[in-house]
């Protein structure tokens, strides 16, 4: 299935994809929303590329399966010198492939959007189409609240 969200930000790319390359933002991010078991698996970044690999436990419910947690491995590479960056998300034990093609672009004056284009595969006889457009949901769900938690540290990176 395949899905797209975007998130807005009060400040021009170069300043957010500042703020992605950084390790510490993502740590910071994950303890406002939350979460507190989770691992940076890989950092590095050069100034021109950012990639980063965390584990996280999430709850999870999705339809036709049992409620629970979850770890999911989720990595993010990104062109800081063109505002592109490749996601992909992979819940582990669970038989669902989530990637993403994502840009930054200005938005007006001092301020940018983050859009991304998902392409969501749950591998399930009879419910895979349902589980595919609950895990769209919560793309859009999760997406804000990580959004909401980047903006409050943008000033560290201005």
């Amino acid at each position: 299935m395949k899905h797209q969200s975007e998130s807005h930000y009060p400040a021009p790319a170069a300043v957010v994809l500042k703020m992605f390359a950084d390790r510490s933002f993502h740590e910071r991010k994950l303890q406002k929303l939350g979460i507190a078991n989770f691992e940076i698996i890989e950092h590095e970044a050069d100034g021109e590329r950012a990639r980063i690999r965390i584990s996280r436990q999430l709850p999870v419910q999705l339809p036709g399966m049992k409620k629970g947690a979850g770890a999911v491995v989720h990595t993010e590479v990104w062109s800081l010198k063109d505002g592109v960056g490749d996601i992909t998300a992979e819940p582990q034990g669970m038989p669902l492939e989530m990637r993403c093609s994502a840009r930054i672009e200005p938005d007006g004056d001092d301020a940018c959007v983050a859009r991304y284009e998902w392409d969501i595969k749950a591998n399930v006889p009879v419910v895979g189409k349902r589980i595919e457009k609950f895990v769209a949901a919560d793309i859009d769900k999760r997406g804000e609240q990580e959004a909401e938690a980047g903006r409050t540290l943008l000033d560290d990176y201005r």
